[in-house]
């Protein structure tokens, strides 16, 4: 821990010396997600898809609007004093075949794919800002073992420059520790310049706004043992999976279109009411009294258009798609939660191996030889063998980890309780 604490101050060190950030604080695993699913500017605009497919659903419940017409007619009162007439009429279309139901229906499940496409959103949003965060504490890990690794061969580059102003050893021999000291050196730059672009990418997940300011995460990259069953996660995958509700969802949605699709071929009736007004006929050939009419009736189309059925199997064609779509990813997702099992399972032992004194072994070994060296019983290429066996391991354990989190995260995706945690 305290190691870990002095590598957090030098990498603060470094980022202040940068100057580019004035505010840095300190943030834990569940303050980041929240901060991520209350900020995050994707996920609040696809929070909008909601919003658009609820006013659709609304809109699916209009009726259709009456109609009013007047009209007025001069029958040539100037020249022959017919006079003039006056009509209006009120009209309003009749929908049949379940239009109106049938398009309520499709307003409904379009709404429920939404919020199942928001649903599968924040469970990608969610891996992803986890994967970033272990990405961030395996990069801190790495700077904090490769850190030491530098202070270690700095310090037998320097005994060693004693030794040659002692003529203890050769000059090649001392410029060999030194170069191993300034390569050393500059692997740490490169590890420390990719923890502050990790650093980077997790700001830009929170939504963070500030400049000028940095979040600098905190947690346990190496998680405690996990206990997952593979029933459980396999019933839980094939019935609360977004990814196959959504093509569920995707089969109503089809299912929905083409039952809409039949119901508009079905004819629509308009029904008409009429008033007139005819004024008086003053002409001296054929005077006419003043006469007022009411009149009413029905129109409706000749729907010759339904001899062509191409949109109907369209529709049907869409059906048998998602269907088929449905089928696909059931298949796709039993077969990816197989493989992040055994994953699961091999990077569980492989763990455990490494955690069986190899890590302490390797330290050990390369300290013993380091003395051995300095005590001129070892030669500098075994004191740089061991160094770069050390921080294999070192660096193969961090990554086994970061794995093993990962796997962890795909494998909470298809468990109704959520292990992970750093």
């Amino acid at each position: 821990m305290i190691k870990r604490l002095l590598m957090l101050g030098v990498l603060l060190g470094i980022v202040h010396v940068q100057g580019v950030f004035s505010k840095e604080r300190t943030l834990s695993y569940s303050e980041f997600m929240q901060q991520v699913m209350e900020q995050q500017l994707a996920l609040v605009a696809e929070r909008f898809e909601v919003d658009l497919a609820d006013a659709a659903l609304a809109m699916a419940y209009r009726l259709p609007d009456p109609e009013l017409a007047s009209d007025w007619v001069d029958n040539g009162q100037r020249r022959s004093e017919m006079g003039y007439g006056f009509t209006t009429e009120l009209s309003w279309m009749v929908e049949l075949g379940g239009k109106r139901k049938a398009r309520i229906a499709q307003a409904t499940s379009e709404k429920e794919l939404a919020v199942l496409k928001l649903k599968l959103f924040v469970q990608e949003l969610h891996l992803e800002a986890a994967t970033a965060f272990a990405e961030v504490l395996r990069d801190e890990v790495q700077c904090a073992n490769l850190s030491s690794s530098y202070e270690l061969i700095q310090s037998v580059a320097a005994f060693d420059s004693l030794r040659f102003s002692f003529g203890e050893i050769s000059r090649l021999e001392a410029r060999q520790s030194a170069l191993e000291a300034r390569q050393a050196y500059i692997v740490l730059l490169e590890t420390q310049q990719k923890y502050q672009s990790s650093l980077l990418k997790l700001n830009l997940l929170m939504g963070n706004r500030q400049v000028d300011s940095l979040y600098i995460p905190y947690g346990e990259l190496s998680l405690a043992a996990k206990d997952y069953q593979w029933k459980e996660l396999l019933a839980w995958t094939l019935q609360q999976r977004p990814e196959f509700l959504l093509a569920q969802q995707g089969v109503q949605v089809a299912q929905a279109s083409q039952a809409l699709t039949k119901a508009n071929r079905a004819i629509d009736l308009t029904l008409k009411t009429q008033v007139g007004y005819n004024s008086y006929v003053r002409n001296i050939i054929a005077p006419t009294p003043a006469t007022a009419t009411i009149g009413a009736g029905i129109a409706m189309p000749l729907k010759f258009s339904n001899k062509n059925k191409g949109e109907l199997r369209a529709a049907q064609s869409a059906v048998k798609q998602q269907q088929t779509r449905q089928t696909w990813t059931e298949l796709s997702l039993v077969k990816e939660l197989k493989d992040n099992y055994q994953l699961y399972l091999n990077l569980k032992d492989i763990r455990a191996t490494y955690e069986e004194n190899m890590l302490q072994e390797a330290s050990h070994i390369l300290t013993g030889i380091v003395d051995l060296y300095q005590d001129g019983d070892s030669s500098i290429l075994e004191v740089i063998a061991a160094r770069q066996r050390h921080n294999e391991l070192q660096l193969a354990y961090t990554e086994v980890c970061f794995e093993y989190a990962l796997v962890c995260l795909l494998l909470d995706q298809s468990s109704p309780v959520t292990q992970v945690t750093f």
